[in-house]
């Protein structure tokens, strides 16, 4: 599979802006144009499915990738999935649930330098899939990556992200969030999709005032 090779990005200079304004920012953006019609590889099936796939390639010091869709939309039937080429780490399937009206939609992160992207379009909904990649985004911050609790427990040999805070930290878990066994499960991960790249904040879930959840 031939890759797109990606532009990098400036750590150095992320690094700097990172030291002026401290923040959960571990992946910078780099534009894209990348869709079903200029893009990847199409592989006609037996029962008349198409199979589609294009590899994401960056520089070798990328901790990992995230691919951001500004045009998204899945038939009935169809598949999405971002995955690791070595088929360690799979992001997916992604499915018609998933459809917004605003067709935004994110895959990864990714660890790593490299990714494949793999759309399954069944034959009765050939034609009717829409994907554009407009923006990757390049992790570089390895601490906020492994402290973003994406799945990623390991990136260059070092280990992070939940279960690793130190004994300061009482886990909600221990006996002393026993009374905030209720409150526990309204707290998330919230990952950030921002101009200046991806991040992650701790969000909480709220009900509506129907009170219908």
């Amino acid at each position: 599979l031939q890759p797109q090779r990606l532009p990098g990005i400036d750590v150095q200079q992320l690094d700097a802006e990172d030291l002026r304004r401290p923040g959960t920012r571990f992946a910078a953006p780099v534009g894209a144009e990348l869709g079903l019609s200029n893009a990847g590889t199409w592989t006609l099936l037996p029962d008349g499915a198409a199979l589609w796939r294009v590899k994401l390639e960056a520089p070798a010091n990328t901790l990992g990738l995230v691919a951001i869709y500004d045009d998204f939309y899945m038939p009935p039937g169809a598949q999405l999935y971002m995955y690791s080429p070595d088929g360690k780490y799979t992001d997916g399937p992604f499915t018609d649930i998933q459809n917004n009206e605003a067709g935004n939609f994110v895959t990864g992160v990714v660890p790593g330098n490299a990714a494949i992207i793999e759309y399954y379009e069944p034959a009765a909904a050939r034609g009717q899939g829409r994907l554009h990649i407009f923006r990757v985004d390049q992790a570089y911050h390895k601490e906020n990556l492994l402290a973003s609790g994406l799945g990623i427990s390991r990136v260059q040999g070092e280990e992070l992200g939940f279960g690793s805070s130190g004994n300061c930290h009482p886990n909600i878990n221990c006996p002393e969030g026993d009374a905030f066994s209720k409150e526990k499960r309204a707290v998330c991960r919230v990952i950030l999709i921002l101009q200046e790249g991806t991040g992650y904040c701790t969000g909480a879930l709220v009900n509506n005032t129907q009170n219908d959840g």
